[in-house]
């Protein structure tokens, strides 16, 4: 049990990396480790909580804590310039956890990110972590 304990601190750490904040740009994270906290709580780690906050989950995390990957994001903002930006992790069976941003001002680096406008207000990014950068 140590040794899993160990394991798993240390790709928290090796993963943690990946979300390194550069001044006000984000990188998300490339994965993150998930569990269910007094039985219906999601509860991930290896993120910054300045910038992201636990959302919603379709995994199957009722038994033990799992690994997840980023897969791509989301943005859309309303006629106040208030922005959402939703960052989808996916575990080995494609199911899902989604990271939300904490505040409205949060917005995705459109100029030096590569998410692409899918409709009016809303555009996506899903070309990897690095390159769905966020901004204050």
């Amino acid at each position: 049990m140590k040794l899993r304990s160990l394991c798993v601190s240390i790709a928290g750490l090796v993963f943690g990396l990946g979300s390194v904040a550069y001044g006000a740009n984000y990188f998300p994270p490339e994965h993150i480790q998930c569990k269910l906290v007094n039985g219906s709580q999601l509860s991930c780690n290896d993120f910054n909580r300045d910038y992201l906050k636990e959302h919603t989950y379709t995994a199957n995390l009722k038994e033990t804590d799992k690994l997840f990957s980023f897969h791509s994001a989301v943005a859309y903002f309303t006629n106040q310039n208030e922005w959402s930006i939703l960052m989808t992790y996916k575990d080995t069976e494609a199911k899902n956890v989604t990271l939300r941003t904490i505040r409205t001002s949060i917005t995705p680096d459109l100029k030096n990110g590569a998410w692409k406008r899918y409709r009016d207000e809303f555009y996506t990014c899903d070309a990897g972590y690095m390159s769905c950068v966020i901004q204050y």
